[in-house]
């Protein structure tokens, strides 16, 4: 293969590319590994529905008293210990939404009526131009310009 370096000009970055390049994974996987990655798939997606349903059945049986099988780790304790950490995060957030929802009426009540902002004064071409110690013509030139680029650093 010939490594000889290509330009090219995109439109915003200039980008050195190697000739040939190609992506990170190229070609077909094997078939073993495909099976495999199948497998911890599918072996992952069965432990997470398993545990979301325990968990949603789990919470009804607390709440209606049912029947909680022992599953491995699945178990009553498993449920009640989840359950309270669920019920200690929603706590948390009702705080969290009462204290911001006091602090933003707080804000409103106490600077709501304040009216501090100003706009700037405007500025003319010829206070710029002074100012960058160019022309009024460059001044306007660089205004009507998309991009401009400078020789030096103007400021």
């Amino acid at each position: 293969m010939d490594n000889k370096l290509i330009y090219r000009e995109l439109p915003s970055i200039p980008v050195t590319v190697e000739k040939g390049a190609s992506n990170i994974i190229d070609g077909r996987q094997k078939l073993w590994i495909r099976i495999l990655e199948y497998i911890f798939t599918t072996l992952g997606w069965m432990y997470i529905l398993t545990y979301v349903i325990f968990i949603i059945y789990g919470s009804l049986a607390l709440t209606f008293g049912w029947y909680i099988p022992d599953l491995w780790i699945y178990n009553r304790h498993m449920l009640e210990e989840t359950s309270n950490l669920i019920y200690a995060l929603l706590v948390i957030i009702l705080v969290v939404i009462l204290v911001m929802t006091f602090w933003r009426s707080y804000n409103s009540i106490r600077f709501g009526k304040l009216r501090r902002r100003q706009m700037p004064l405007n500025v003319s071409d010829k206070e710029i131009s002074d100012y960058f110690k160019v022309s009024e013509e460059q001044v306007k030139k660089y205004k009507k310009e998309r991009i401009v680029i400078f020789d030096d650093n103007v400021i």
